[in-house]
């Protein structure tokens, strides 16, 4: 099933299907890591693929509690100690032993689609309390899909942008362009272009000044690129700028 361009809670099966696929193939790159591999930077600054991937597991326990209180009619937050101790749980998680960092991303997966299956129809409609903030449940698997497509590739494991579902790209890329104006990290006008969907998706920030820094490229490097991964994403764009080639602008973060 191809989703709509906005999501819905009449989407919630296909989101489920993708997103459990999505979890298979995470899991196949996570499983083939050795020690060393997991000690290795990914592609967030500070954080090695054992980082990536422990919080991939806080992240979907995180799910499961909200889930599990929704069933029960009440409301979890995602972190209970916030921040701070989501950072804790990273910091102490991924000073484990590679295998058991694996055991815990396999452990943490399955009993979060476990949660998927049992939840009552009428639950997914439910409060949360989700880090970015309040949101119904149905809601929690669009974002773990987020999640798992993002972080597949921060893992430098052979999953790259280019392999993202079309449709993925296809429902994020709006959320994000629409962020670009209040990222950039100079004053330019930028206006990227995706050269690989008829008719070009375009985004253009707002400003006066007639030189726009021209991106141009396929939609899911430009995504890649827009959600703060330009090393992954550099290569499989153009950068111009009045003709001439051009930096890749900088953005701020994104979340």
């Amino acid at each position: 099933m191809i989703l709509g361009m906005d999501v819905s809670a009449d989407d919630l099966g296909a989101l489920l299907r993708v997103t459990v696929a999505a979890h298979r193939r995470m899991c196949a790159s996570a499983s083939r890591m050795t020690e060393g591999d997991c000690r290795g930077p990914s592609l967030l600054p500070g954080w090695s693929r054992g980082h990536v991937l422990t919080h991939w597991a806080r992240n979907a326990d995180g799910q499961s509690r909200m889930l599990l209180a929704a069933m029960r009619g009440e409301v979890a937050t995602q972190y209970p100690g916030g921040d701070a101790q989501r950072d804790r749980d990273i910091g102490d998680g991924v000073a484990r032993p590679a295998q058991l960092i694996l055991d815990d991303v396999r452990a943490a997966t399955g009993r979060l689609q476990d949660v998927w299956r049992g939840m009552p129809p009428n639950a997914w409609s439910r409060s949360t309390a989700a880090r970015t903030g309040p949101r119904p449940a149905w809601m929690s698997v669009w974002a773990r899909w987020r999640e798992t497509e993002i972080h597949h590739v921060d893992l430098i494991a052979g999953y790259t942008h280019s392999q993202w579902p079309a449709e993925f790209v296809d429902l994020l890329f709006p959320r994000v362009t629409s962020t670009l104006a209040g990222r950039l990290a100079d004053e330019i006008t930028v206006q990227a272009e995706t050269t690989d969907r008829d008719p070009p998706k375009t985004a253009v920030t707002a400003s006066t000044a007639a030189d726009h820094v021209i991106v141009r490229g396929p939609a899911s490097a430009l995504l890649c690129w827009l959600i703060g991964r330009p090393a992954a994403a550099e290569a499989d764009l153009a950068v111009s700028r009045s003709g001439e080639p051009w930096p890749l602008p900088c953005l701020h973060s994104w979340v």
